[in-house]
């Protein structure tokens, strides 16, 4: 395993590389937020920042996004998160099922947003290939950039 790959873990590489002093951290299942929650955490330590992660489970997420109502998932997102996202630097979606509803949300909060698994994608072609790479497919990173 190559060392820039254990220093940025790859499904958190975006967050990393950033180093927001907030993250609003979404999911609309717990145990996605759990987890996603514990690997941040840990990424975080690993490189030394020191960032708030704010988790925000959304379930009346859950069945639009298992419907593929993306129209509906970005509704009940926004709704949820428009408060929360106030102070966050940045928006975290600990499951890429959210990813369509990436680019509605980062409009309506102003707010970055992020995905997990589309970091992960990115920062293990990075430390593969030691390029920059575009983090801004479907399950990469939406909005204004920092």
């Amino acid at each position: 395993m190559s060392r820039s790959l254990w220093r940025h873990p790859t499904t958190h590489f975006e967050i990393v590389e950033r180093h927001p002093r907030k993250v609003l951290l979404v999911s609309s299942v717990e145990l996605a937020l759990t987890e996603a929650t514990t690997r941040l955490t840990d990424a975080l330590d690993r490189n030394g920042l020191a960032t708030q992660i704010t988790p925000l489970r959304v379930p009346d997420a859950l069945e639009p996004s298992r419907r593929v109502d993306d129209a509906a998932t970005a509704v009940v997102l926004s709704a949820a998160t428009v408060s929360s996202s106030s102070t966050a630097d940045v928006v975290l979606f600990a499951q890429c099922a959210l990813a369509p509803t990436a680019a509605h949300l980062a409009t309506t909060t102003g707010i970055p947003v992020i995905m997990g698994p589309g970091s992960a994608a990115s920062g293990v072609r990075l430390a593969l290939t030691e390029e920059v790479v575009d983090r801004s497919t479907t399950c990469g990173q939406y909005g204004p950039t920092q």
